[in-house]
């Protein structure tokens, strides 16, 4: 699970959603509003809205997967959601307060953790 996520608000433009997610290296951003998980907007959802359109075009007015997973869910769960929702990046939220988000994981990190389980063989 990494700590650092690139993370927008409902009201950043289309624009600076991709500029974020360029510089954090994510398919994926998190849409959070007063420190709480609103969703996960995607890249092909973004990559939809046109280059024109981008500067005024909101996060709000994207459709947002609703979908998290806990710290003590195993990877192979995390990889199943990924492959269902066909998403990069998954929000790892508190139990406790499942609108807190703590970490992400995403395909990168399961490809990574898949290689290294396969060289231990």
């Amino acid at each position: 699970m990494n700590p650092e996520m690139a993370a927008v608000t409902p009201d950043t433009t289309v624009a600076e959603t991709v500029e974020i997610l360029f510089k954090a290296r994510y398919h994926d951003a998190l849409v959070e509003k007063n420190g709480e998980l609103q969703g996960v907007v995607t890249w092909n959802d973004i990559k939809k809205i046109k280059t024109q359109q981008r500067n005024t075009f909101r996060v709000e007015q994207l459709s947002k997967k609703q979908i998290s997973a806990f710290p003590d869910e195993s990877i192979l769960e995390v990889y199943k959601i990924m492959t269902r929702e066909k998403i990069d990046l998954i929000p790892i939220v508190d139990r406790e307060a499942p609108t807190k988000v703590i970490g992400v994981v995403t395909s990168e990190a399961v490809n990574s953790a898949y290689e290294k389980a396969k060289n231990l063989r």
